[in-house]
């Protein structure tokens, strides 16, 4: 994640390691975001094309909204060289 890591050590894009596992099996993203569980981007008119949020990974809001502490906790225990 630093420009000061090994060049074979730097990661450029955060959203590949959001799928990461976990040595629990859990997703740095469903553990380092707080997840959107209400909403929609259904269009107009109603009811139009669209997807409901829910629990865990949706169309609608991916991962959710990253949570700074939990997402660089989680990316620490995927050993991808980011440290508090």
């Amino acid at each position: 994640m630093s420009a000061q890591s090994p060049a074979g050590g730097q990661k450029r894009f955060l959203t590949r390691l959001l799928y990461e596992k976990l040595p629990d099996g859990r997703t740095v993203g469903s553990v380092g975001c707080r997840p959107i569980t209400q909403g929609n981007n259904a269009s107009y008119p109603h009811p139009g094309k669209g997807y409901d949020a829910g629990p865990g990974f949706s169309a609608v809001a991916g991962w959710g909204v990253p949570d700074g502490q939990a997402l660089l906790t989680a990316l620490e225990q995927v050993g991808t060289g980011a440290s508090a």
